[in-house]
């Protein structure tokens, strides 16, 4: 399951990623955001629409296109993480389907990229190196050591 990610482009701090996601019907413009939560090079990583110029993570683009998306976020996490070698990034979705959409995505990812990650999930009680069919509340990924 080889998806060549769409070509984006970056800020010059590379928190900010735009990419096009496009189908036959439609082109959507998509940003991913890094965003800082706190002073120990941790990060949240949205994926956001651009409707009407305001920003939402709320869309559901049906574009057709998932895979290729989330094959671009995954590059885009490559990039982010090159470029900020000691930072963690925190995925979360916003509902409980998206929170299992990006735990199916990294299943898949892992096997299929080799990307130089380390994954982990969050559970309520718990931090633990990811496993595959387990429900997680969140997501920390950073650079293998």
């Amino acid at each position: 399951m080889n998806y060549e990610p769409y070509l984006f482009n970056f800020s010059d701090n590379r928190l900010f990623y735009g990419f096009n996601s496009v189908s036959v019907d439609k082109t959507i413009p998509k940003l991913v955001v890094f965003t800082p939560v706190d002073g120990n090079e941790i990060y949240n990583l949205a994926l956001v629409d651009i409707e009407d110029g305001r920003l939402t993570d709320q869309a559901v683009s049906n574009n057709q296109d998932m895979p290729i998306v989330l094959a671009t976020v995954a590059a885009i996490l490559e990039d982010f993480l090159a470029h900020h070698a000691s930072a963690t990034v925190i995925i979360e979705g916003n509902t409980p389907a998206r929170t299992r959409l990006y735990r199916v995505a990294i299943s898949v990812f892992l096997d299929d990229l080799n990307l130089p990650f380390e994954v982990f999930g969050k559970t309520e009680n718990e931090q633990e190196l990811f496993q595959r069919n387990k429900p997680y509340l969140r997501y920390l990924i950073k650079r293998k050591t």
